[in-house]
């Protein structure tokens, strides 16, 4: 039986990667974030402010009011990216549509464990 109020309350959009390349289980995510395809993306203009509510949004975004976008790269945001680039970067995406559903999957790296005599890298989609 499916407990629908914690289905409610539940974070879905996520993204989750292995911590670094130690012999830790550490899985880390990334609340608020997720994959999208750049054909996915809808063009958005707002005059607020501050028109999204994530907590990282102002430490990763400057507001400009007299440019066009009006939010631009913080250098957090910049170190961010360099830091989990291999981690974050696509490789491909594939689309299908049935009955006129459309669903996106794009297959990205989550990182790499060493184990006693082996190397294990995990991909998800």
């Amino acid at each position: 039986m499916f407990n629908w109020l914690y289905m409610q309350r539940a974070q879905t959009e996520a993204v989750t990667f292995l911590g670094n390349q130690d012999s830790s289980r550490s899985l880390y995510a990334i609340p608020g974030l997720d994959y999208v395809s750049h054909e996915d993306i809808l063009p958005y203009t707002t005059t607020e402010k501050l028109p999204l509510q994530h907590e990282l949004f102002d430490k990763f975004l400057m507001y400009y009011p007299e440019k066009d976008p009006p939010f631009g790269a913080q250098e957090t945001l910049r170190a961010w990216q360099k830091k989990n680039h291999p981690w974050l970067e696509l490789s491909d995406v594939h689309k299908e549509t049935t009955e006129n559903v459309r669903v996106t999957v794009i297959p990205f790296y989550m990182g790499c464990r060493e184990s006693q005599a082996a190397s294990v890298f995990w991909v998800c989609a």
